[in-house]
């Protein structure tokens, strides 16, 4: 299994099921809370979520600098696009995605030690998001399912 990023302006490295231009990412992730207070649910009002950035770490590679450029700049246009997938029968298969619209980076910071290679954290920064999980059977058939969530608009 493996996550592979599509980040709108930057090629990256990798081709992934005859498409180029991914990146590899070694993990992410990002959730949602909702602060409600110990009170009987009657009472209760109801909060908006509080979405977190989505939290990104890869290997230093060639798409580092371009990444890098898109944080010192501010750029928070782009759609961004990340995918967790497995093999399937000759070839692979998108089992969780999301879709990030009007993301940006809004922190990038690279760290190694002096006799292996340098790592990268990165976050992203976003107005709207897209879920799609896909559970797959025993013969790679699946139905996605999916929900949408814009900050903004709150729903």
């Amino acid at each position: 299994m493996a996550i592979f990023m599509l980040y709108e302006g930057i090629t990256g490295e990798h081709a992934v099921a005859e498409q180029s231009g991914f990146i590899k990412l070694d993990s992410t992730g990002w959730g949602m809370v909702r602060g409600n207070s110990s009170v009987p649910p009657a009472l209760r009002s109801r909060n908006e979520p509080s979405i977190t950035e989505v939290t990104c770490t890869k290997a230093t590679d060639g798409s580092s600098i371009a990444l890098l450029i898109e944080g010192l700049t501010g750029r928070f246009d782009r759609t961004v696009t990340i995918n967790f997938m497995r093999q399937g029968t000759g070839t692979v298969l998108t089992y969780l995605s999301y879709k990030l619209f009007d993301c940006g980076i809004s922190s990038f910071h690279q760290n190694g030690p002096g006799d292996g290679a340098p790592m990268e954290s990165f976050s992203l920064n976003f107005t709207a998001i897209e879920v799609t999980h896909t559970v797959f059977q025993d013969d790679f058939t699946g139905v996605p399912s999916n929900v949408f969530y814009s900050i903004p608009d709150a729903q």
